[in-house]
């Protein structure tokens, strides 16, 4: 059943990029809204004429509107449709056969059709971003699905991105499953690191750097 839920309308010429499939919808492109969505809350984006062209979340205070979670416009966000994303992104990573790493980016927001959320394994463990009103209206279910999902000895929520403060949103820091002793050791190509993510910026280690990482070892061998 498709649900029923508030609807935002773009201005005539302005739906060129969501049918380009860009993800993310501008206060400037919105002609009005339809119902009284609040921060985080699913709405659909609809073209001028109203035709129904994807399924975002709303945040009322950020430049960045909406951003979208399907260019299905009848999608139904809900904990079924985080759990399929949460695993088709993680089944993405073991495919990789990083068996000479224990430490990358599970998880890249819109990428995965997950927009706001970032997700870092470190060795047995995750270091979590939330940084969209979307993916804050569901953390708690997030939280609930990475630990069924990915079976991690802890989970560290770093959500102190200054982003979060355009969004309207509270900065937030600290364990929020279990918790492990740091600095922890990482290994990434090979090479081991000591890592203390309370300390490092984003995440704490620029996971998404590994293949730039690798690239120099050449250049610095031993």
């Amino acid at each position: 059943m498709t649900q029923n839920i508030p609807s935002i309308r773009l201005k005539e010429g302005r739906d060129r990029s969501v049918k380009k499939m860009h993800p993310w919808i501008f206060s400037g492109a919105i002609k009005d809204i339809n119902g009284t969505p609040e921060i985080g809350d699913t709405v659909r984006i609809l073209e001028f004429n109203n035709t129904p062209l994807a399924t975002a979340a709303y945040s009322p205070h950020s430049q960045i509107a909406a951003r979208v979670w399907s260019f299905n416009p009848q999608e139904e966000i809900n904990t079924a449709y985080l759990k399929e994303n949460i695993e088709t992104a993680f089944n993405l990573r073991i495919k990789l056969n990083l068996e000479n790493s224990n430490a990358y980016r599970l998880i890249h927001s819109e990428s995965d059709n997950l927009p706001g959320l970032i997700v870092d394994k470190y060795d047995s463990g995750y270091v979590v971003q939330i940084l969209s009103a979307g993916a804050e209206k569901w953390k708690e279910t997030i939280f609930d699905l990475l630990q069924t999902i990915g079976l991690p000895e802890w989970i560290y929520e770093k959500s102190t991105d200054e982003v979060r403060v355009l969004e309207n949103l509270p900065l937030r820091e600290g364990f929020v499953y279990k918790e492990t002793d740091l600095p922890i050791q990482i290994t990434e190509n090979n090479i081991k690191y000591f890592v203390d993510f309370r300390e490092g910026q984003k995440t704490g280690f620029y996971n998404d750097q590994r293949d730039n990482r690798k690239l120099i070892q050449p250049f610095v061998k031993d």
